[in-house]
């Protein structure tokens, strides 16, 4: 699949990536004409009961990882090559936490000056 900008060259390409409480979705948006020129989805299966019922939502990170995973290596890969930019969203109101490496401690950082 060839998209290009007006100019003839091949345009480049944004990922979007949402990733959200029950699927992940990719996107690669042609720069030049705005248009989604590949897709995928995927369902995580991450949610994990919680100690709190219906108060508390928990979810296995490496679940979701794995489905962001398997979207972004089932973009074709001549496309993925010509992404220049990266816009992530995730869950409303909701943060997720998790501790890769249990010697890397969650560090909250100051960008504000």
């Amino acid at each position: 699949l060839a998209i290009f900008d007006p100019s003839g060259e091949e345009s480049p390409l944004v990922l979007g990536i949402d990733i959200g409480t029950t699927s992940v979705k990719v996107g690669l948006l042609c720069v030049s004409s705005k248009k989604i020129v590949a897709s995928q989805t995927k369902d995580t299966q991450a949610n994990v009961p919680s100690e709190l019922g219906h108060e508390g939502h928990k979810q296995n990170a490496p679940k979701i990882m794995s489905a962001l995973h398997a979207c972004v290596s089932r973009l074709p890969s001549n496309l993925t090559k010509r992404v220049t930019s990266i816009g992530i969203c995730g869950q409303m109101h909701g943060v997720m936490f998790w501790e890769y490496d249990d010697d890397a401690p969650w560090v909250k950082t100051d960008d504000s000056s």
